[in-house]
């Protein structure tokens, strides 16, 4: 599972559309999109700890980390 399809799925239990989550994190809507399918392929530290938050999830969800090593 790739971080797109991380982010896509911690969207779509919150119920939000990409229009949704770009409101939540001041990304724009093309972006979400484009990060859902992997055309971003590093986002910024601060664009992973924006996404979580909105998601209500750790940034390592997102990454796909265990939470302890």
């Amino acid at each position: 599972m790739t971080l797109g399809d991380r982010i896509r799925a911690h969207r779509e239990l919150k119920g939000w559309k990409q229009r949704e989550l770009a409101a939540a994190t001041g990304k724009d809507g093309s972006y979400i999109s484009m990060i859902e399918n992997d055309q971003i392929p590093n986002p910024s530290r601060d664009t992973i700890e924006k996404f979580s938050h909105a998601l209500d999830c750790t940034p390592n969800d997102l990454l796909g980390f265990p939470e302890s090593l």
